[in-house]
């Protein structure tokens, strides 16, 4: 009968060794994503803004498009009207409103103000941001934290043809679109630096026959 071994036997474990990232590992990953913030943070910006002026278009047009559709329908003139430097800075080129002719000949809102994007506004005294002509312009009381009296503001006005008849000048119907902010000088203060600089801005523009808005790029991308 074979004898039985009773003895111990040692048992060899295996040891795993787990690999801690150093300080300095840390602080160059840290690094790598602090370089990548900082180059992609202009991009980010640029897009934010391009969107903000895409918008600001997308708004002026609707507006644009109500007026005269409700001057057709209506058989009264309308005009959408702007908020110009004299207003505070939430209106300030960067708020718009409808008004409607009534029938003792004053004009009344029929919408609420609306306001462009954050950081998004039009540019001043150029085309229809353009302060009234004529020897007696038209006085609106708007809406909002300034008082209601009648105030002379920047319009255009829709025929219940449809036709543009309010600037005269066909070379003033349209609006220029910027991503900055107006001051109470009526300065334009521009937050973005290649707009600046080239002068290019989206631009909604207005058939002085049809009324109709259209957009125009400034690179002329279709």
């Amino acid at each position: 009968m074979p004898a039985r071994y009773t003895g111990s036997r040692r048992c060899r474990g295996v040891v795993t060794r787990q690999h801690a990232f150093s300080l300095v590992e840390l602080l160059v990953v840290m690094g790598i994503i602090v370089i990548m913030l900082v180059a992609l943070a202009p991009a980010v910006t640029s897009l934010s803004k391009s969107s903000g002026r895409k918008s600001a278009v997308s708004s002026l047009m609707n507006a644009m498009e109500q007026a005269r559709s409700l001057a057709i329908s209506s058989g009264s003139a309308t005009y959408v009207v702007f908020g110009d430097q004299c207003l505070p800075d939430d209106y300030r080129c960067r708020a718009l409103i409808v008004f409607q002719d009534q029938p003792d000949f004053t004009q009344r809102a029929v919408t609420n103000w609306r306001f462009l994007p954050v950081g998004i506004a039009l540019r001043p005294a150029m085309g229809l941001l353009s302060a009234p002509g004529g020897a007696t312009p038209v006085r609106f009381a708007c809406p909002g934290p300034f008082g209601s009296a009648p105030r002379v503001l920047p319009y255009v006005k829709f025929e219940p043809t449809g036709m543009v008849s309010a600037p005269t000048d066909p070379n003033m119907l349209f609006v220029d679109i910027f991503a900055g902010a107006v001051d109470l000088a009526g300065s334009a203060n521009y937050t973005d630096n290649a707009q600046r600089q080239s002068q290019k801005f989206d631009a909604v523009v207005l058939a002085r026959l049809t009324g109709r808005a259209r957009y125009v790029d400034p690179y002329g991308r279709s």
